[in-house]
């Protein structure tokens, strides 16, 4: 799991141009997923996820937009494709509900989601997107029900745990 924030203050670094990364603004205590991008005549700026998420060349990617201007003080950079956990290898899955990458090999596609017990048994739910922090854990609502069941039957096959906040985050707890 890659769990190392990257203090912007303190070592002056700042991820690849359009590096999907986390993002956290210590400010507004508000986690996303975004990048740091160059737009010629417009310099450097922070852009936040439009929530499409998508794997390419082994690497989790995201597209992005412009919007207010982003106080970010810390990032962290995504796993690789390759350090996922493979269920059918290991025969593990996450805790509970608890939010984590997930991955369909089939497709290629890649979420944020959770493992949960619905009255059917266990199943896959998927992030609706909105991404919120509590208890120095990121946090994402979660879309399942019948009729989006229907729609798309997930096959996730692997999966990875997200980066817990910045450690002077959760020491506040």
């Amino acid at each position: 799991m890659i769990n190392a924030w990257i203090s912007i203050e303190e070592t002056g670094l700042y991820p690849e141009d359009e590096e999907a990364v986390w993002m956290y603004d210590a400010e507004t205590e508000s986690v996303w997923l975004g990048s740091y991008s160059y737009l010629e005549n417009e310099g450097w700026f922070w852009t936040v996820s439009n929530g499409t998420i998508y794997v390419e060349d082994g690497l989790i990617k995201t597209e992005t937009l412009l919007g207010d201007d982003y106080k970010i003080t810390h990032w962290c950079s995504l796993p690789l494709l390759k350090d996922f956990i493979s269920i059918e290898e290991i025969g593990a899955y996450p805790v509970k509900d608890e939010v984590v990458w997930v991955y369909e090999a089939e497709t290629n596609s890649i979420w944020l989601g959770s493992y949960t017990l619905e009255n059917n048994g266990w199943v896959w739910a998927i992030s609706g997107g909105i991404v919120d922090v509590d208890d120095g854990k990121i946090y994402a609502s979660m879309i399942y029900d019948d009729d989006f069941k229907i729609t798309y039957d997930y096959k996730i096959t692997h999966w990875c745990p997200l980066p817990l906040l910045p450690s002077f985050w959760r020491k506040r707890l």
